[in-house]
């Protein structure tokens, strides 16, 4: 059955690069919104982390007064891979400087001079997803989400419980 799941995706991948052949700027413009989606997708991450770790919002999984980690309305809790102090807060705050300017940048048309056949829609395609995508969740998916599963920290092999 994974097999199917190859073949699918290799399919839309091929669907997808014929459009170079009926127009350049269609093709440049799902490029450059693919890469926009992907940087904007880690500077949400990079600054809600970067905001936890300002306000001391996260805490590590040797506290004791830690019962359930990462549930709704419970602290966030360190994993094992982490920069602890300033130097996570400076790596974070580069980060996101980084892929603001990363961003500022791909929203741009790839030659000038600009006409409608060189422009960069990337923008616009953007924020047509995040209009339609915030007037879903409001009208449906916020009855509907459940949010995650809980998890629950399990005492480490050769501890007593």
């Amino acid at each position: 059955m994974p097999i199917w799941s190859v073949a699918v995706t290799t399919v839309i991948s091929c669907l997808l690069a014929l459009i170079n052949i009926g127009s350049a700027t269609a093709f440049n413009d799902i490029v450059s919104l693919a890469v926009v989606g992907l940087f904007t997708s880690y500077l949400l991450a990079a600054g809600f982390l970067l905001y936890r770790r300002c306000t001391g919002g996260i805490k590590f999984s040797s506290d004791s007064s830690v019962d359930l980690i990462n549930a709704p309305n419970a602290p966030l809790v360190w994993g094992p891979w982490h920069i602890r102090g300033i130097f996570g807060i400076v790596n974070n705050t580069f980060t996101c400087i980084y892929l603001t300017v990363i961003l500022f940048f791909s929203f741009w048309p790839p030659m000038t001079p600009v006409v409608a056949s060189t422009m960069n829609y990337s923008s616009l395609m953007l924020g047509g997803v995040l209009f339609f995508s915030v007037l879903y969740y409001v009208l449906y998916a916020r009855k509907e989400y459940q949010g995650p599963i809980l998890e629950i920290q399990r005492p480490v092999f050769g501890e007593s419980t």
